[in-house]
């Protein structure tokens, strides 16, 4: 905003300082109100549009604003406040990309200006440029090391990159230096609980509702605290108090729907779980908008319809069951899927065709996200199709394995301790190899399924006895092959966990204290999949309690084994 417009005369220079002290204390409306009787009458000054289109932007009139700043340049093209001005009217248009170039305009004229590269790093936010943004947020903060606004912002980018230890120094700092300030309360509570820091993250989304206590993502943030604290009757009620607050809050109503499901409160949790959609740090991008999506209500008789893969392999080889209820209700059901599961998913009653995910698709009529096909064909825990097996390895892996594998000494037992790193809840699900060297004196054969051993694992592996095969674990029908040789599975909960419910194996289930929705709460079984057995963490979160027991169930069945012989209910 300039500071000392040049007056062409007296009235007009009152005029204008008067409409600058209301723009600066924030009255708006009464400053635009002003601005417009000076640019009836003064159209060839250039303070007039500026200003104008300035107040104009920030009131959210983004297009008269960007209208206002573009004539103002052509007065001053090179003048680095409009050009500014001009990237935050395009941004608010949602233009992030043409922003960015007035705002490199405006650096090119004036590089030392803070507000512009923060401005500048918001929009390259908005353009999925995290890596810019984030060096654009730096320099902004060298430029004015007290800027909390630029702190939190980047704390935003570092979150969104994954780096949550510096996104929540980030916030800190921003916090340093104004400590009610409401938004980094707020991210710095999310940045905690990815942390796993669950008592802090209830503590700073607390300190955010005592400064604004009808804020709904502050209340949707408190949930998700008490949630992952097991506090499962307190989260249930802040949710639905953020969502009485704003009921288009997707964070809380996504958030929402997992507490339900994992209660096994199915009937609409899933229509909530539809709002995935909306929710921006998910990043998922909905498919074929000019083809009809299913949602349960259209006849799918006649009709091919597309179930197509949209999370993870464990979700995809947990939903793609659906394929034979459509089937049986007289759809084509044509199954596009990552090409790891390819394979294995072509043993599926069900499907007409099984597609690689990024290959050309054959016509259809109508498509389905399979985690969406619980929820148009109303799901609830009785309805689950959890047949004995649904998928299964073909002969000549089977033969394959057998010759691989040997002769049998003992039992056969298969390990899975760690999931995907990247997964947001993989220190709470995986384990370190070391934690399972218990299992090593149980006098059985061990089988390592994992396909990626993370570092630390990797000196541990010959000393824990394991028989490891990850080369020719080159997809999942062979694991599918391998588990079918397996007496027993003992996993941690990735797709693995699913893939042996899948073709019928016994599986044992280790689950943190919080689980994932999918394994419900206070049982031991679950509905998806009948021959898996759940071993839950007790609220101390340790994994020494789970593999005690685990080694004292073993062994108990080695002992049968031993003096009655095998036994059909022994896992």
């Amino acid at each position: 905003m300039a500071s000392s417009p040049a007056p062409r005369t007296r009235n007009a220079a009152h005029s204008l300082n008067t409409a600058l002290d209301l723009h600066r204390r924030g009255k708006l409306a009464d400053a635009i109100q002003v601005y417009r009787r000076l640019w009836a009458t003064h159209r060839r000054q250039f303070d007039v549009p500026f200003l104008l289109g300035t107040a104009l932007a920030q009131s959210g009139a983004y297009g008269e604003g960007l209208s206002l700043l573009d004539q103002a340049l052509q007065l001053r093209p090179l003048d680095p406040g409009a050009l500014d001005a001009r990237g935050n009217a395009l941004a608010g248009l949602g233009r992030f990309s043409e922003a960015v170039g007035s705002y490199d305009e405006a650096l090119r004229q004036s590089p030392s200006m803070a507000n512009t590269l923060h401005n500048r790093g918001v929009s390259l936010a908005a353009l999925g440029r995290s890596e810019e943004a984030l060096a654009s947020y730096e320099q902004a903060i060298a430029l004015n090391p007290a800027y909390v606004e630029a702190h939190n912002n980047r704390g935003n980018v570092l979150a969104a990159l994954r780096r949550d230890r510096e996104a929540l120094a980030s916030y800190d700092r921003a916090l340093e230096g104004k400590r009610d300030f409401f938004d980094a309360l707020v991210n710095r509570s999310i940045a905690l609980r990815m942390l796993h820091r669950f008592e802090e993250a209830l503590d700073s989304s607390d300190d955010a509702l005592r400064q604004r206590p009808l804020s709904a993502e502050a209340h949707g943030s408190r949930a998700a605290a008490l949630a992952s604290l097991g506090r499962y009757q307190e989260a249930r009620t802040a949710y639905e108090h953020a969502l009485r607050l704003n009921p288009g809050l997707a964070d809380a109503r996504w958030n929402s729907a997992l507490l339900h499901l994992l209660r096994g409160e199915y009937r609409g949790a899933w229509a909530q779980y539809e709002s995935r959609w909306q929710v921006k740090s998910l990043g998922l991008v909905p498919r074929f908008p000019n083809i009809p999506a299913w949602n349960g209500r259209a006849d799918v008789r006649g009709r091919t319809l597309l179930l197509h893969a949209e999370q993870g392999y464990g979700d995809t080889i947990q939903f793609c069951r659906y394929a034979s209820v459509l089937r049986d209700q007289g759809a084509r059901v044509v199954l596009e899927v990552p090409a790891s599961l390819v394979a294995l998913l072509r043993s599926l009653d069900g499907p007409a065709q099984v597609i690689t995910q990024g290959t050309a698709l054959p016509e259809f009529d109508m498509h389905c996200p399979l985690p969406s096909v619980a929820c148009a064909l109303g799901t609830d825990k009785e309805s689950i199709p959890a047949r004995y097996r649904y998928l299964s390895a073909t002969t000549k892996d089977l033969h394959a394995w057998a010759a691989r594998l040997g002769p049998r000494h003992g039992l056969r037992v298969g390990i899975v301790w760690s999931g995907n790193p990247a997964h947001r809840n993989d220190a709470r699900r995986s384990m370190r190899l070391t934690e399972l060297m218990p299992l090593g004196a149980c006098g059985v054969e061990l089988i390592s399924l994992q396909k990626m051993l993370r570092a630390e694992d990797v000196p541990e592996l010959p000393k824990a006895g394991f028989r490891h095969f990850a080369e020719h674990l080159t997809d999942f029908a062979q694991t599918a092959a391998l588990i079918a040789h397996l007496d027993l599975v003992i996993t941690v909960d990735t797709a693995v966990a699913h893939l042996a419910g899948a073709i019928g194996a016994d599986t044992w289930i280790m689950l943190p204290n919080v689980p994932d929705w999918r394994w419900l709460l206070d049982r031991d079984d679950s509905p998806w999949y009948p021959t898996v057995r759940l071993w839950r963490q007790d609220p101390s979160g340790c994994w020494g309690p789970v593999i005690a027991q685990i080694v004292q169930k073993i062994r108990a069945i080695q002992s049968n084994l031993a003096t009655k012989g095998p036994c059909p209910k022994c896992f």
